[in-house]
């Protein structure tokens, strides 16, 4: 537990030696290896502040800074980087790949950050409920098993009503998404395989002008690309009733796994948001060649056809 005896009205310094004597470390090793443990925090300015004034995140470097540096056998870490800024999240995964790579020690991770657990981690293994869901796994099968969502509801989508965002204006409403023809389950596709999306919005108001967002993010939460009705010069208004827009994506090349949608009706560069649709289940890539994967890890984000070497 990262900040484990942490006084409030002692300093980082006096904190240091305090936590790392819980943790095992003797006072001539802290004593080597303090200058490193106070570089890495990067809290070296108030260093000699009671840390009661520290914000969490500072609090945080702090603790896990001491706890990096431990000659352990073992280094059990427990969503650690749920506080700290981008610079400091990556320089603690570097820190522990150092750890597992460079020292041969052992790692265990313990996340919700699907992207983090694949970039550190080789093999996995899922909790559901408190208890091991399967043996140990390579960590993209349990990333994959881990966005699944609801087993019992495997490839099925909730109601569109789950997915939407409060507090914006309902005089348009999305309520209907189908992929290829799909609009109650997540639709299957093969590589390459062209992509048709078809929204159907009811709206109480005719507007001129509408611009549809639409973001494809991976099953790791990352976006990997936003479609913007306006860029394409696509002009066409919304009437009072029912109103039908389609998006084609012929050029299709995802990578396999599972995506997922953000989906908005704005007008005038988003000041109005008509209706907002967060992470609605969309489709999935099947991996038609079976591809190998060397290394344990996404083969990365695109897959492209019609590659030539020369």
């Amino acid at each position: 537990e990262v900040g484990t005896g942490f006084h409030p009205e002692l300093t980082g310094r006096e904190n240091i030696y305090l936590n790392g004597a819980i943790l095992g470390m003797r006072k001539r090793e802290i004593d080597r290896k303090l200058d490193e443990i106070i570089d890495f925090s990067g809290v070296e300015r108030y260093i000699d502040t009671p840390v009661k004034r520290y914000s969490s995140g500072m609090y945080v470097r702090l603790a896990f800074a001491v706890a990096a540096h431990l000659e352990s056998e073992i280094l059990i870490v427990d969503e650690v980087l749920a506080v700290g800024d981008a610079e400091f999240q990556k320089k603690c995964l570097g820190k522990m790949g150092e750890v597992s790579k460079g020292e041969g020690r052992t790692v265990l991770f313990v996340s919700h950050n699907m992207a983090s657990v694949l970039q550190l981690t080789s093999k996995s293994l899922v909790l559901e409920s408190g208890r091991n869901f399967q043996q140990m796994m390579t960590s993209k099968s349990a990333v994959n098993y881990f966005q699944s969502g609801n087993r019992s509801l495997k490839n099925k989508r909730k109601e569109l009503s789950f997915y939407r965002r409060p507090n914006v204006d309902y005089s348009m409403i999305i309520n209907e998404i189908s992929v290829n023809g799909r609009k109650d389950s997540i639709c299957e596709l093969d590589l390459f395989e062209e992509i048709q999306i078809e929204l159907k919005i009811d709206s109480q108001i005719a507007r001129f002008g509408i611009e549809i967002l639409f973001t494809i993010i991976n099953q790791n939460g990352e976006i990997i690309a936003t479609l913007n009705s306006c860029d394409q010069n696509f002009i066409k208004p919304i009437l009072i009733g029912e109103n039908n827009f389609e998006i084609k994506l012929a050029d299709n090349r995802f990578a396999p796994g599972k995506y997922s949608g953000h989906i908005a009706i704005t007008q005038d560069s988003i000041s109005i948001a008509y209706d907002y649709i967060l992470d609605v289940p969309l489709f999935e890539i099947r991996d038609t060649f079976q591809s190998p994967n060397w290394l344990d890890r996404p083969n990365g984000y695109l897959q492209f056809n019609n590659i030539k070497w020369e």
